[in-house]
């Protein structure tokens, strides 16, 4: 059986790949004004926990773009195929997933970011409908190999924001 696939990813005014964060906890007590903490005459640190500034993780823009790379089946004995464009601010995977004989098609890049402080990944995809995986390294090795940590991106025929909460990426079994 073969069944063919479509993503398309784009920064947007919500992000590809922007981390998102839990907002600051809040009180019903007035505070003081919000000011840059490092500026002279701020007030002292309220003990709260600070949100970090957003993450761009990947741009489509040209010279900023990652090497982004297709892994396919092929390595397992599998047919099927994928392929990755990046064009107008876009980056488009294309291609055909054979289930017989393997399964699979995927588009890797590598980016390294210090990740604490969020609490997962937001991306602005469009998808036809398909639930496609979000696959995390976060650096966890077992006998050497890389443990796979994955979460749903659900898509639809328009373009959409989907937030991935880390908590929602678990070890892919």
């Amino acid at each position: 059986m073969t069944r063919l696939l479509a993503l398309a990813v784009v920064p947007a005014v919500l992000l590809v790949g922007h981390l998102f964060h839990r907002p600051a906890p809040t009180t019903d007590a007035p505070g003081p004004p919000l000011t840059d903490p490092n500026s002279p005459g701020s007030p002292p640190s309220s003990g709260l926990p600070s949100c970090p500034a957003p993450l761009m993780l990947f741009t489509f823009d040209g010279a900023d773009t990652a090497p982004w790379r297709v892994e396919n089946d092929g390595v397992m004995g599998g047919r099927s195929e994928g392929f990755v464009e990046v064009a107008d601010g876009t980056l488009v995977f294309t291609g055909e997933v054979v289930t017989e004989g393997g399964g699979f098609t995927s588009v890797r890049a590598a980016s390294r970011a210090d990740l604490s402080g969020y609490d997962g990944i937001e991306l602005r995809v469009r998808g036809g409908g398909r639930t496609f995986e979000l696959d995390v390294d976060d650096g966890t090795r077992n006998r050497g190999r890389e443990v796979s940590r994955r979460g749903p991106v659900p898509t639809r025929d328009a373009w959409t924001t989907v937030r991935v909460p880390f908590d929602s990426i678990t070890v892919a079994g």
